[in-house]
């Protein structure tokens, strides 16, 4: 009567269900199949699978979805590392190094021996606080997990995850950050490719006077980017890698319209930005100058060979000389490190490189990379 009322509420006659589609249904297979046995009157001691279903239990555990903890990052790798710490080192761990715990943990001076696996997993404990902007006000991430350390070495019944959290961690503010943009100009407040730029009068931008963030020519216009986080200076430099990317977009698009020269697309973000009236900042350009002052004594700098290098080449050598030198100018110049680097191997090419053996010579090659190994074995 079990299996028949079942059946009825579920309009499954087992006896004609497609085999497939019944190992989808394990679970309530195994619900008819105890029915059925009741039924018959067997007992649980004499339970056995009916011959006529084929159970596959591996085959539906491996159809189960599979559900993501819903523990951040940050949290779950805390708790990796504190199973790591308590753990029973085995005998074929070696002491990768040595750390002196707090002396408030343990009330005198005593040393804390970690194996390699421990150094890995609180760096990519520190790795993932420091991704997780609850953390990134931390001055310094890898301090408060080496403390951590400490306190679940020292105490092996205390879970530390939710005291870690809960000391350290801020809940995300959302806030809009102002960037003033420099020779670009626009008279009605545009959204591009996420980025909101206004003119430099909308009511929505902190007016001065403000400390750092000036709205004066040649500014034209103000990015405001949302962001998110618990630090504004790290909040700033995502605004201004966001608006940044909005500007390399914007150059491009432009330059495929004819009017606007390259000098027009110069544009860029200024060094100044504001969160409010009260809440300001500035970074440093990438091709910042300082003043240098020359010393009474310059023999050393005019027995450089470089000085005696003519304006006019007169030789093969001094023209590769002079071509190498407008590199090597430009890569002093830019504040970008990868595009210096690449200045420097222009050097290299134009002073080793021959046009008979063409771009890519395996001369060439080798001799750029001798240098390079030299260079960096003499540092």
């Amino acid at each position: 009567m079990i299996l028949a009322a079942a059946q009825r509420a579920l309009q499954i006659e087992f006896r004609y269900t497609c085999p497939r589609v019944l190992d989808h249904c394990l679970p309530l297979r195994a619900v008819m199949v105890c029915a059925r046995h009741q039924e018959e009157g067997r007992s649980e001691s004499r339970f056995r699978p009916d011959p006529k279903f084929r159970w596959h239990s591996a085959r539906w555990r491996a159809r189960l979805p599979t559900v993501s903890s819903s523990r951040p990052i940050a949290e779950r790798a805390l708790a990796d590392l504190q199973r790591l710490v308590r753990r029973q080192p085995t005998s074929t761990e070696k002491p990768a190094g040595t750390r002196l715990l707090p002396t408030e943990l343990t009330g005198g001076e005593k040393k804390y021996i970690y194996p390699l696996a421990e150094i890995k997993a609180v760096e990519a404990t520190t790795a993932a606080v420091s991704a997780d902007l609850r953390f990134e006000h931390l001055r310094d991430p890898a301090d408060a997990v080496w403390y951590f350390v400490a306190e679940c070495w020292t105490d092996r019944s205390t879970d530390y995850v939710p005291a870690f959290v809960g000391s350290h961690g801020r809940e995300p503010t959302d806030a809009a950050c102002y960037i003033p943009v420099e020779f670009l100009t626009i008279r009605e407040e545009r959204e591009l490719s996420g980025t909101r730029f206004l003119p430099v009068t909308h009511p929505d931008i902190p007016q001065p006077p403000v400390p750092w963030f000036v709205l004066e020519p040649p500014v034209g216009c103000v990015a405001a980017v949302r962001v998110r986080g618990t630090n504004y200076g790290r909040m700033a430099e995502r605004a201004r890698a966001t608006a940044s990317h909005t500007l390399r977009l914007l150059r491009i698009a432009v330059r495929g319209y004819p009017g606007p020269s390259n000098t027009q697309l110069r544009f860029g973000l200024a060094t100044g930005y504001a969160f409010d009236a009260k809440l300001t900042g500035w970074n440093q350009r990438d091709a910042i100058a300082y003043d240098l002052t020359l010393g009474a004594d310059l023999t050393q700098v005019l027995e450089n060979p470089v000085m005696a290098l003519p304006a006019e080449p007169r030789t093969d050598i001094e023209r590769k000389a002079l071509v190498a030198a407008r590199w090597m100018e430009q890569a002093f110049l830019t504040g970008d490190e990868l595009v210096a680097l690449l200045y420097w191997f222009f050097a290299l090419e134009a002073l080793l490189g021959r046009k008979s053996e063409g771009l890519k010579a395996h001369g060439l090659a080798f001799r750029q990379m001798v240098l390079v190994l030299s260079s960096s074995l003499s540092s």
